[in-house]
């Protein structure tokens, strides 16, 4: 099964972020069978949070083709498989799509020079006598001052501007730009190609947030497209979803930008109302998640590499939804079903979000519980595999090939600082969720916002590197024996990174159920 995943605009993208960590992590229903195809799309090319989410997914991409090959592993750190679309689609039509793409939809060129007005040729509609309906119509919806104003001598972008504004960065809030130029979308030579792909078995689902302009003009154009488009038969058995994000932060005023926070909850409701006609006909699940606690405001950024917005645990909260749309049984998708996220207590900023506050069965077990376990791993690989103490210590790693590499150590080098990045933002003044203590190297600390009984946990012997090594060893088989058809190394010794992260998979699970779970606060 394939999902396609269109992270529309920076919250897409960002929702795409937290999805990355979660399959590095193994969460449930992951599979070397799920693939999954993400697909940005983001008419502000320079934004900053789409460059550092397609940066993540390519170092996870890296990582699940170094360690699996055929063999079907679930629920493994890193095991579902990421594809770009023009990987998906193959070489043979690759041909109609635009170079240096990524993981992103190519859009028309937009340089600092385009406008609104010159996308829709607004001054070509005039004739000679000045009097065409169609300007004076457009003149009537948009607010028509110039793009660029004057302040004190130096030329800006005008934050009033409609009708004549810069489009290079998006559409800064503005749905009713975006619908228009997101139509171009249905035409574009990488959309067409999924149509050629697409199995009935598989799932699409879009997201994006409904209070800005991107992800709420971009939603409904798709969802249009898949259902009543010219290929609408090719996609008549595929469920779709969408998710739609609701205003969750808040940015500081700024007289000089035309994005208002104080306008957010009107542009969503007024989302909410187009979409109960508009989409939620035409999808099998509608996903809705938001945040009223806004407190603190993130900076007044209209987009480019400037938007680097931290973590939100909204952004996790989506991803969480995506994965519950993947994993949900066929014969129990609905059509046009709304979902929300519950939690047992919804504490207000300042104060923490904790291990305790989300419910066992539906978020912990499922969710939370392997990222734990992909801490564990984490600190093992920093200071125990990647320095290269396991090569004279462990002889079925010695008798690989893995032992002597240096790719799969670099590339998780890299992933491991991407996700001590992301938990650190999660923790952040904004809406802070404090789940672990990334930068311990104690592997008892590691676990402290995890509503530890304290007391037993740090008063035992809980667990030790040297557990870890020994679970290892264990997960590998007796080498000892003679038996090299009972042990791991010899089912994966053709690929000794597919061995490391099969072992290292059941040795994290035995050492979480072992010595954590149990002092975990049921309360």
């Amino acid at each position: 099964m394939a999902t396609y995943i269109f992270g529309i605009g920076g919250t897409g993208a960002r929702v795409l972020r937290s999805l990355t960590m979660l399959l590095a992590s193994g969460v449930e229903g992951t599979s070397t069978n799920n693939e999954i195809i993400p697909v940005i799309i983001d008419y502000d090319g320079d934004n900053g949070d789409t460059k550092l989410t397609q940066d993540i997914l390519e170092n996870y991409q890296r990582i699940n083709r170094m360690c699996y090959g055929t063999r079907t592993h679930d629920e493994h750190f890193f095991c579902s498989p990421v594809t770009k679309l023009r990987e998906k689609v193959g070489p043979e039509r690759v041909a109609n799509f635009h170079a240096g793409t990524r993981f992103n939809i190519f859009l028309e060129d937009m340089d600092e020079t385009t406008t609104f007005s010159s996308h829709i040729g607004y001054h070509q509609l005039n004739d000679a006598s000045q009097t065409s309906p169609t300007r004076h119509l457009l003149d009537s919806l948009y607010n028509t001052s110039d793009s660029e104003v004057s302040k004190n001598g130096v030329i800006k972008d005008n934050p009033d501007a409609e009708l004549h504004m810069k489009l290079y960065h998006g559409f800064r809030g503005c749905p009713s730009l975006g619908c228009v130029v997101t139509r171009q979308l249905t035409h574009s030579n990488e959309l067409a190609q999924i149509e050629t792909v697409i199995n009935a078995n598989d799932r699409i689902i879009i997201v994006g947030s409904i209070f800005g302009g991107t992800g709420a003009s971009g939603i409904p154009t798709l969802v249009d497209h898949f259902k009543n488009g010219p290929a609408a038969a090719t996609f008549q058995n595929c469920p779709i979803g969408v998710l739609a994000v609701m205003p969750y932060f808040k940015v500081a005023d700024d007289i000089e930008s035309p994005i208002n926070s104080k306008s957010f909850i009107a542009k969503a409701k007024a989302a909410l109302d187009t979409y109960d006609d508009t989409v939620r006909q035409y999808v099998n699940a509608l996903y809705l998640v938001g945040d009223a606690n806004t407190a603190v405001a993130f900076d007044n950024n209209e987009g480019g590499d400037a938007q680097r917005n931290e973590a939100h645990i909204v952004e996790l909260v989506g991803a969480m939804m995506l994965i519950d749309f993947m994993n949900k049984p066929t014969a129990a998708i609905g059509h046009g079903e709304v979902f929300e996220f519950g939690m047992r207590r919804n504490p207000i900023p300042p104060e923490v979000i904790g291990y305790n506050d989300f419910f066992k069965e539906e978020t912990c077990i499922p969710y939370i519980d392997p990222m734990a376990r992909f801490m564990l791993f984490k600190t093992f690989c920093q200071k125990y595999f990647i320095p290269g103490r396991s090569q004279a210590n462990d002889i079925w790693l010695l008798r690989t090939d893995l032992a002597q590499k240096k790719d799969l150590k670099n590339e998780l080098t890299k992933f491991f600082k991407t996700f001590e990045k992301w938990i650190i933002e999660l923790e952040g003044k904004k809406r802070p969720l404090k789940l672990f203590n990334v930068n311990e190297s104690d592997y008892l600390k590691l676990y402290d916002y995890m509503n530890l009984e304290a007391t037993n946990f740090f008063n035992s012997d809980a667990f030790k590197e040297d557990d870890i090594r020994k679970a290892l060893s264990d997960a590998n088989g007796d080498v000892t024996k003679g038996q090299r058809e009972m042990t791991n190394q010899h089912k994966f010794e053709d690929k000794p990174e597919e061995l490391f992260m099969v072992n290292s998979n059941i040795a994290m699970r035995e050492i979480f159920e072992k010595k954590i779970t149990p002092f975990i606060n049921k309360n």
